[in-house]
């Protein structure tokens, strides 16, 4: 958002504006404590990995000492921004998507028993431990997941892409070279003539499809990316984390549906914002959480 909003301005004015810009002093803040968080770590891995016996951590700071070029495998400010980064794009999509969940909890709460009943029976049927498995068997918690990201999607548009070079579509349309293309993921997500009443939420509408053949059974999943469900990319280049982010939010789901109930604290859904492509759910919206018996 901070760089975003940097960009309206003529980059003449940007060396002054930043300083106006209160996303950016947040940034700068979080490189600062990123790189004070870091330094004594790189420090001593520097000391360290002179022994015979020395074992690599199996990390991302390992990694971007693995691959950068020295002196910046040793440069704390570098690896600030690199982890800061690296969790802005792994945890702010799935957080945003479990608030999200969390509010269509609260306004459909006739779902809240069911998923409840479905995760208790999986947990006893895979002897009380979540694996990979057991949290695939999670069918109807899966659609209730995807049902809220079809309509609740972090972004408008997915599929960002510059053309380097003039382009002749196979239909005939000209993309002039440097030119900036999006698809719109949100847009396809609620199209009526791919969707059936896209505009009413549906916790089961993938459960049900998964259901009708072996074929649909796949593309439904949560991780599924093609031409209608495109909120992960597209192609080869699509979220390479959404099977790790599937996990993350059963398991954070499970824990929650299992241990409280939910309700809305007024009555009506927080609204979602928006900001340019980006969309997020309401983060000053209380709800109600209450301990079951």
């Amino acid at each position: 958002m901070a760089s975003a909003k940097l960009r309206y301005f003529h980059p003449i004015f940007r060396p002054l504006v930043q300083y106006f810009i209160p996303e950016l002093r947040t940034c700068w803040q979080s490189n600062r404590r990123a790189q004070e968080l870091l330094a004594p770590i790189i420090a001593k891995r520097q000391v360290e990995e002179k022994n015979d016996d020395y074992k690599k951590p199996i990390d991302s700071i390992q990694w971007v000492r693995d691959l950068a070029p020295e002196p910046d495998r040793s440069d704390a400010h570098l690896h600030g921004i690199i982890q800061l980064a690296i969790a802005s794009a792994s945890v702010g999509s799935t957080s945003h998507l479990i608030t999200n969940i969390i509010f269509n909890l609260a306004t459909w709460p006739e779902y809240q028993t069911m998923l409840k009943k479905e995760i208790d029976d999986t947990l006893v049927e895979a002897g009380g431990k979540w694996t990979a498995d057991s949290m695939g068997q999670l069918k109807k918690l899966e659609s209730f997941m995807k049902e809220s990201f079809r309509q609740n999607g972090h972004v408008t548009t997915t599929f960002q892409r510059l053309a380097l070079k003039d382009i002749n579509l196979s239909d005939g349309t000209h993309i002039p070279a440097n030119t900036m293309i999006f698809t719109p993921a949100f847009a396809i997500a609620n199209d009526a003539n791919i969707y059936q009443e896209p505009e009413t939420f549906d916790g089961l509408r993938y459960y049900n499809l998964r259901k009708r053949s072996p074929e649909d059974e796949k593309k439904f999943q949560f991780t599924t990316v093609n031409k209608e469900q495109m909120q992960f990319g597209m192609g080869r280049h699509a979220c390479s984390g959404r099977w790790m982010a599937n996990y993350q939010i059963k398991l954070a789901l499970a824990a929650l549906i299992c241990k409280y109930e939910f309700k809305l604290k007024d009555g009506v859904r927080p609204k979602n914002t928006s900001f340019m492509t980006n969309l997020h759910p309401d983060l000053k919206a209380e709800i109600l959480f209450k301990n079951r018996k």
